[in-house]
């Protein structure tokens, strides 16, 4: 149909115009309908007489010239500029807010927004399927990461109203681009086969029930689209300088060594600490009591991730299979005694010769458990 046969004002093809003939508008034959849709998941649409359409309201307002003193105004989901008030949005059936950013609040235990993702996820009808109350009123915001798209599928019972038109209990899903367009409405008993598929990535759920006691509904809906990946990025520094006055030390070479092996964080060690293998004689307890300064001035080891984590008292150093060793983070950890003593490292109650006595505990760590998730039939009509 041409700009000759009428004025469409720019609007597209509504199958859910007040306007429109129902699919046995006319017939001879009761059981032959007169009007097929292009869409035939369109066909229960056509025929709606409950009041007109968004679309139609926009034509009547086109028409007569009811947005000509509005300025231009970005509105979401193909909305326009409200007629009775310019600095907000009439926005298409399913969506509110003042540029129709939001989905419209639902009447009833049901509706909202959902991510969809690879994995398969489910919403119902109330109190499905014990059977809706009257008045009940869903929406449902289905989307999908990035480009991707949103499938749904219906499954198991199905029952609302049956109407050649489902005007006053039914289940519609808008898949289209344009939002302004009525979705496929579907009522009665029979199981609705097809898959829906959304043609960008976001797919529209509305549950009306004008008429309550019936079943309702229950679908599933998935993604296409993986789930969206979070980069992140890991910062390496080199570990700070440290200087002091003292004369530095230094010890013979060690008669025995091993190279320390481990996927975890390796912390830089003090001297005279003891090593994997290294056996535990006086010598090595008398380094370790011997340089006491050394571990006073021992900074806080820099992770690998760069993560400053506050809550922590301790950094753990990597001995194998040898167990933990707690060194101290910060030099207010260590008592420094008077005179630059460390007085509490000389003493009988030496903290790391309690630690290094316990290295030879070994714990193993424990395994984690994998739930494999059940998989849930698929009901028949």
């Amino acid at each position: 149909m041409g700009p000759n046969q009428a004025e469409t004002f720019g609007l597209p093809y509504d199958t859910g115009s007040v306007m429109h003939y129902g699919p046995f508008g006319f017939a001879a034959d009761p059981y032959t309908p007169t009007i097929r849709t292009l869409e035939r998941i369109q066909q229960s649409t056509i025929g709606q007489r409950i009041g007109p359409s968004f679309l139609d309201f926009q034509a009547i307002n086109a028409a007569y010239g009811c947005t000509d003193h509005c300025p231009p105004m970005h509105c979401f989901h193909n909305g326009y500029s409200h007629p009775n008030n310019c600095s907000m949005c009439a926005c298409p059936d399913g969506f509110y807010g003042q540029f129709c950013e939001s989905i419209r609040p639902s009447v009833g235990d049901c509706g909202g927004v959902f991510m969809a993702s690879s994995k398969a996820q489910y919403i119902t009808s109330p109190n499905y399927p014990r059977g809706f109350k009257t008045g009940v009123e869903c929406f449902w915001l289905l989307r999908a990461p990035g480009q991707g798209r949103v499938f749904l599928e219906f499954m198991e019972l199905f029952e609302f109203l049956c109407e050649d038109t489902c005007d006053k209990s039914y289940v519609e899903v808008k898949y289209h681009n344009d939002k302004r367009l009525t979705g496929a409405r579907h009522c009665c008993s029979a199981l609705p086969s097809q898959r829906f598929i959304s043609f960008d990535n976001e797919l529209v759920v509305i549950m009306r029930g004008l008429v309550g006691g019936y079943r309702g509904f229950r679908a599933r809906f998935w993604s296409d689209a993986m789930e969206p990946i979070v980069e992140t990025t890991e910062y390496n520094t080199p570990a700070p300088e440290i200087s002091t006055s003292q004369r530095p030390f230094t010890l013979p070479p060690p008669t025995t060594s091993a190279a320390v092996k481990s996927t975890k964080d390796v912390f830089p060690l003090p001297f005279g600490f003891v090593t994997e293998k290294t056996p535990l004689t006086s010598v090595a307890v008398q380094l370790v009591q011997f340089h006491c300064h050394t571990l006073c001035f021992l900074q806080r080891p820099v992770h690998q991730n760069f993560q400053e984590e506050e809550e922590e008292e301790s950094a753990a150093v990597d001995l194998g299979q040898s167990g933990l060793v707690s060194v101290p983070n910060r030099v207010e950890d260590v008592d420094t005694g008077s005179d630059n003593e460390c007085t509490a490292l000389e003493t009988d109650q030496n903290p790391f010769l309690k630690i290094i006595s316990a290295l030879f505990s070994n714990q193993d760590s424990a395994h984690n458990r994998t739930d494999i998730p059940m998989k849930i039939p698929r009901g028949e009509h």
